[in-house]
């Protein structure tokens, strides 16, 4: 099978390779085109094989729905299909000719193109506009302590839960993970004592009396502060110990 090697639906005149079909009509094995050309304004007529139809199926699909005037091509605008002769209506046979009412999106122009019910099926693809593939956002990989495993960020040059030196402290290249010695200045690798954060005062959460930190229950208002039962830290706010479902005792001042 001889594949096209140009466009079929080109000028004969001018050369113009923006033809406008205004009417294509199936018969048997061939599709019969009418062809206008939008620059010299010249009609042909132009026979293509349907065994050949993946070779000039695009020409076709994108020359029906070129303005004839203009030669914009328009999508998305179909106004409406009719019988000819006749007013607005479905198709209820394929085989009859029809045609396709559109307005150009440039000229403004009302244009009317001919084609039949089974062929429109192939071409109206052509007639849409298509929709952008949705970008998927990529979520950035959280950065991980190549030795505890812990997060760190891109800014931390000392792992803050193990202390183990991330940026070289002498050449500040970035230190390649399980290295002894920086792989830029020769630099040992450091591992840093890590002084544990200060907790700030502990307080009732009910009447905001300073409690110790294994302090089971306050001893101003009697508050639930670790589970009695599993010895669990209790949540603020909660009714239950999350950890083995025991009640919390509420706290109650007298007044």
């Amino acid at each position: 099978m001889k594949k096209l090697t140009e466009n079929p639906l080109k000028c004969p005149k001018c050369g113009n390779e923006s033809s406008s079909i205004v009417k294509a009509v199936p018969k048997g094995t061939k599709l019969v085109l009418i062809n206008r050309c939008p620059s010299c304004k010249v009609k042909n007529k132009v026979i293509l094989d349907f065994n050949n139809k993946e070779d000039w199926i695009d020409y076709v699909g994108e020359a029906f729905f070129t303005c004839d005037l203009c030669g914009a091509i328009n999508k998305d605008n179909i106004a409406g299909y009719t019988y000819l002769g006749r007013g607005y209506s479905s198709w209820n046979s394929f085989q009859q000719s029809k045609k396709i009412v559109f307005r150009c999106d440039k000229c403004n122009n009302k244009r009317v193109k001919v084609t039949t019910g089974d062929f429109w099926r192939e071409i109206e693809p052509y007639g849409r506009k298509k929709e952008k593939e949705p970008i998927e956002e990529k979520i950035p990989e959280e950065l991980t302590c190549p030795k505890c495993k812990e997060p760190i960020s891109k800014e931390d040059k000392v792992c803050k839960n193990c202390g183990i030196e991330l940026i070289c402290n002498k050449c500040g290249a970035p230190l390649v993970p399980g290295s002894n010695f920086c792989s830029n200045c020769g630099d040992p690798v450091e591992t840093f004592d890590i002084e544990p954060e200060e907790v700030g005062e502990m307080v009732c959460p009910s009447c905001n009396e300073p409690v110790e930190n294994d302090q089971i229950y306050c001893d101003r208002c009697g508050q639930e502060l670790k589970c009695d039962k599993c010895g669990e830290r209790l949540l603020e706010g909660a009714s239950f110990c999350r950890e083995c479902g025991d009640p919390i005792v509420k706290g109650e001042l007298d007044i």
